[in-house]
């Protein structure tokens, strides 16, 4: 998420890391067949389309991320060996989806500058494969929260807060508690306005 300062870089956790994605592997293989589809989500889960693809060549594999992709220079702070691991994970998998078209490039250029693999559009090739990679953004499902505040359980919800705190001013939102989606600020923002 482009938070550089954060990130530690801890060999031990790596190595976790890794052999988190192995159990997930061995647990994964009892339910496997030939001809499967599986689908794997966000960056917990990087190595895996690679080491399913190892134990099930004829598998279909998709990878999505739910989260930025990093530009190259920001990316090739890991440790070299690091990189080439979760690349090559990555690239076990048959489709590579991102949120936005840029996360997308970004990926692409990682690859080719890491791995030295041939791109031709959204097509990656490497290691006798090739590899799609497309944009799917993910948003919220407008209908299903449109009106949710005029439920009969949201309206009582809201007349309880009303009630508990009557006389004091109520800033109501709706937010991921995740400092990558920049709540500090806008608590700070929201402390500013009042």
């Amino acid at each position: 998420h482009y938070f550089p300062s954060y990130v530690e870089f801890s060999f031990p956790a790596y190595e976790e890391y890794l052999e988190m994605n192995h159990q997930f592997a061995d647990g994964m293989e009892r339910n496997l067949r030939p001809g499967d589809t599986v689908w794997i989500h966000d960056y917990q889960l990087l190595p895996l389309a690679g080491l399913l693809r190892s134990r099930f060549p004829e598998l279909t594999i998709g990878l999505f991320l739910h989260i930025s992709y990093p530009s190259y220079e920001i990316f090739r702070h890991l440790p070299g060996d690091w990189q080439v691991s979760l690349l090559k994970g990555m690239l076990g998998a048959d489709l590579i989806g991102f949120q936005t078209s840029e996360y997308a490039s970004l990926f692409r250029n990682c690859v080719r500058l890491t791995l030295n693999a041939e791109e031709d559009g959204e097509i990656i090739g490497f290691d006798n494969r090739l590899i799609t990679t497309g944009t799917f953004p993910v948003g919220i499902e407008y209908p299903l929260i449109n009106g949710a505040e005029e439920t009969p359980s949201m309206l009582q919800a809201t007349a309880d807060f009303s009630q508990r705190f009557k006389g004091q001013k109520i800033v109501f939102t709706i937010d991921s508690l995740d400092y990558t989606k920049g709540i500090l600020h806008r608590i700070d923002a929201c402390v500013y306005f009042l």
